[in-house]
């Protein structure tokens, strides 16, 4: 049996090297059987900084159940 898996993805637009709640791009869980495959969709904001962005993915395997959500 597969766990659940917690995916969510952030980009730092203001290069302060944290990755903050309003640059979350998005949280998604996908059950034991489906397919590890993301799609997020974002707009880049107006205020995001130019030059080299991080971007922070995270994956984590839920064996308790999506309902933990372990962040």
């Amino acid at each position: 049996m597969e766990f659940p898996h917690n995916f969510s993805a952030w980009i730092d637009y203001n290069h302060d090297f944290e990755f903050s709640g309003d640059e979350l791009l998005g949280t998604k869980v996908l059950g034991g059987n489906q397919p590890l495959t993301v799609a997020v969709s974002f707009t880049v904001p107006a205020t995001a900084l130019e030059g080299s962005t991080r971007l922070r993915v995270r994956a984590v395997e839920e064996p308790f159940g999506p309902w933990n959500l372990s962040n």
